[in-house]
């Protein structure tokens, strides 16, 4: 392995928080409350940096000068820090820090390790690809590179899935919550400056935008449209710059016609529907 300096952590409200060996030892988890049978944390950590710097080291090179909106990486990489940031349904997501001279670059670590979540990570990488293609301007997440990892014999041959994405910074997920009086509003998980609930205005904007998202990764052709998708996973972020929002979609689990047959309805009828 490239003898990198390296660190692991999680992520937490209150700050991060360095694993001891013992932490380590941990059953892996495959779903918030499901620890994988045998993996432990370790087992992740160590497959999530041997996946960059063994098996993708010149892709994550490639990524580091691919982002044209901040200072120019002309650096050797000195450091990458691993932050476990959320356990999901189907995969865990992390933050990945690579810092080099006076300059550094944050990425999105999404992992999956059983067959299913394998198998709908590899459809999501490759329709957020063909989606920024087509609609750069459609508020989604850069995707870099996916792959593989064989964690080999000891492991009964057990392999994660990893991809490597833009991280979202200061984007934070937003969901419907209950007040003491049993009243519901929108609540903004800001793990900076702490939950707070939206102004009318910020309330209206965000499903402006949501919206206008939505219709703009629609194909009135082939009358496909981004599905299944729900607030309360997470799907949407927001970045709250003095009530003038920034909507972005984290993901895209699916991208599938509206109806079976679209050939059935023209593309106005289709519209309507959607």
């Amino acid at each position: 392995m490239h003898g990198y300096n390296h660190s692991f952590l999680f992520s937490s409200p209150h700050g991060d928080i360095s694993p001891g060996p013992e932490d380590l030892e941990k059953p892996y988890l495959i779903a918030p409350a499901t620890p994988h049978p045998y993996l432990k944390l370790g087992d992740y950590f160590n497959a999530a940096l041997a996946f960059l710097i063994e098996d993708h080291h010149d892709d994550l090179l490639n990524a580091l000068h691919d982002q044209p909106e901040k200072t120019s990486w002309n650096d050797n990489i000195r450091k990458i820090i691993i932050r476990s940031e959320k356990q999901g349904a189907f995969y865990h997501v992390a933050s990945v820090e690579v810092k080099g001279e006076g300059v550094s670059r944050k990425f999105s670590l999404i992992a999956a390790i059983t067959d299913n979540s394998r198998a709908v990570l590899e459809r999501e990488y490759e329709t957020l690809a063909l989606l920024n293609a087509r609609r750069p301007s459609a508020s989604l997440p850069r995707v870099y590179f996916m792959g593989n990892r064989d964690l080999g014999r000891a492991h009964q041959k057990q392999a994660f899935s990893f991809l490597l994405e833009e991280w979202l910074e200061g984007y934070h997920e937003w969901h419907v919550s209950l007040d003491s009086t049993g009243r519901q509003y929108l609540c903004i998980w800001d793990q900076d400056r702490g939950y707070y609930a939206a102004s009318h205005k910020l309330f209206f904007q965000l499903f402006f935008q949501a919206a206008r998202t939505m219709t703009l990764l629609y194909d009135p052709v082939t009358s496909c449209q981004v599905r299944p998708w729900h607030h309360a996973a997470g799907d949407f972020v927001i970045k709250n710059l003095r009530d003038e929002p920034c909507i972005r979609l984290t993901t895209v689990r699916g991208y599938e016609p509206l109806f079976p047959s679209p050939g059935e309805r023209n593309a106005l009828t289709n519209l309507l529907f959607f």
